[in-house]
């Protein structure tokens, strides 16, 4: 059925427990008319770096987790990329910026993204480059193992202005075991007195966790964006 395959994984193993399991090229040149959401891992069986290849299989991607290494994207890929109407993307944007500092290109617009999740170290990441990328950003975070990796957030606040809703830093905690992200108590943090700002913290069940928030469950943007309402609402009161 068509609506079966509006979420697709590829993983680096068949064997992961998500329901949607690898599909063959085959079986996305078929269906992928079909795919809004969509999970691309490095390694991911059956496809090799042919990255571009599935994506352009899934004209209609509403959201895509490009979760693959930080070396520079080909430019099949960068253009697989422009060519789409994304809202949700989640990319190493080492990646896809040395792709294009390989090609001697200026940046390049991606106008439909409004949530942006970028993975990886900080290092390096120019809020103004978020900014000419990303004109229509509303939602940011930051899945990074810097230990503090805030000036990047507060820069994008100051730039973006009212426009950014929330600002989100995302911490992988392997003590934990939950797919679904979690609020976290910042006072161990160096932090943005900005109530649009949320530290959020999340087991190595990541894959489960995206999958369940394209499903409209307790993923990164809900939980993010709960977080923010309540801080809001408890603002509010105490005027």
């Amino acid at each position: 059925m068509p609506h079966f395959y509006e979420v697709v994984i590829f993983h680096y193993t068949s064997d992961f427990h998500v329901p949607h399991r690898n599909l063959s090229l085959q079986h996305l040149a078929e269906n992928g008319k079909h795919v809004r959401h969509m999970l691309l891992h490095s390694g991911s069986c059956g496809i090799g770096d042919g990255f571009s290849v599935c994506i352009d299989k899934c004209p209609n991607l509403r959201s895509l987790a490009l979760w693959i290494n930080d070396n520079p994207y080909s430019p099949e890929l960068v253009q697989s990329l422009l060519r789409l109407r994304l809202e949700f993307l989640s990319f190493n944007i080492h990646g896809f910026s040395a792709a294009l500092k390989k090609q001697g290109a200026s940046p390049i617009s991606l106008p439909t993204v409004t949530h942006l999740e970028l993975l990886g170290t900080t290092t390096g990441v120019d809020a103004r480059l978020i900014r000419a990328s990303f004109p229509a950003l509303t939602h940011l975070a930051l899945i990074s193992p810097d230990r503090n990796p805030i000036t990047v957030l507060r820069d994008a606040l100051d730039i973006f202005g009212d426009q950014l809703k929330l600002v989100t830093w995302y911490r992988w905690d392997y003590r934990t075991v939950q797919a679904s992200p979690t609020v976290e108590c910042t006072s161990n943090y160096i932090v943005i007195d900005e109530p649009r700002f949320v530290v959020l913290s999340c087991g190595p069940d990541f894959i489960n966790g995206w999958h369940e928030g394209v499903k409209g469950g307790l993923g990164i943007w809900r939980a993010a964006t709960e977080a923010v309402e309540a801080r809001r609402a408890g603002i509010r009161e105490s005027v």
